[in-house]
């Protein structure tokens, strides 16, 4: 059968799909001491051409890691290689701290082998609208909306004219919600290192993903840990089974709900 190759950690969206789609699943690793990129030199070469779709997610949930270009050059060398359709979640384009992160389109050949997905739910806290977008080669975008075109009947259209303005108008917005969330990210940072927590990465996105102390013997247990004094978090393994280890926090909430939240455990 078909594969499709997911990152593990990562949106458990990506694994549901190719289950619906009666694909076969490969979890590829996103390992810290990979930075959190996919390692395409340990993708089994004797699945590669058995491969259909690959999932990438930079800057990503959950590690909120950004991919170098160098890395993005090997991964559309990789899927035009092998005939492999790269499926780019990008949704978190905008919600960046330092340089922008780039789209996978501005790297050479990715139009022939690549697609990318926007929301308006994160750039423009537009979540419940459910309004995004795609943009890639013409046979890419064709294929997608022959699938689209036969499952739904579009998006209510005066949620189309509200994305419409957001797209025109939205540009202060943004920029002031890539600050507020640069305090919160700050707040919480240097909170949770002030209490012994390690290996603590918030490159960009609006959580903040972290590994477990040790005296917990895994994430969910961790996360049930805290859940008991008031905080929600995702635990790691949610994502995959390589998310282990961690945890997700969201900074979702107000810099004084954060503080408080620091207070409790």
């Amino acid at each position: 059968g078909d594969y499709v190759i997911v990152p593990s950690p990562g949106y458990p969206g990506y694994r549901a799909a190719a289950i619906l789609a009666s694909a076969k699943v490969y979890e590829a690793p996103l390992l810290e001491n990979n930075r959190f990129l996919v390692d395409l030199d340990r993708i089994p070469k004797t699945l590669r051409n058995k491969t259909k779709l690959l999932y990438l997610n930079y800057p990503n949930n959950p590690t909120t890691v950004l991919a170098p270009n160098d890395f993005l050059k090997r991964v559309v060398k990789f899927c035009s290689h092998y005939g492999i359709i790269l499926a780019y979640d990008n949704a978190y384009s905008e919600i960046y701290f330092d340089k922008k992160p780039r789209s996978i389109l501005e790297i050479k050949g990715a139009k022939e082998v690549a697609i990318e997905f926007h929301s308006f739910s994160k750039t423009y806290c537009m979540t419940g609208f459910r309004l995004g977008w795609a943009c890639g080669g013409k046979n890419l975008v064709k294929g997608l909306f022959k699938v689209k075109t036969n499952i739904d009947s579009g998006i209510f259209g005066a949620v189309q004219e509200t994305g419409v303005t957001a797209l025109k108008k939205g540009d202060r917005y943004t920029n002031s919600l890539r600050s507020i969330l640069r305090r919160r990210r700050d707040t919480f940072v240097e909170g949770i290192k002030g209490k012994g927590f390690s290996d603590v990465y918030a490159d960009s996105t609006f959580y903040v993903w972290t590994r477990i102390p040790e005296a917990h013997r895994s994430s969910y247990d961790f996360a049930q840990y805290l859940l008991n004094r008031g905080i929600v978090v995702t635990p790691g393994v949610g994502f995959g089974k390589y998310g282990e280890g961690f945890v997700r926090f969201a900074l979702t909430v107000d810099e004084r709900q954060l503080k408080k939240a620091l207070t409790l455990f």
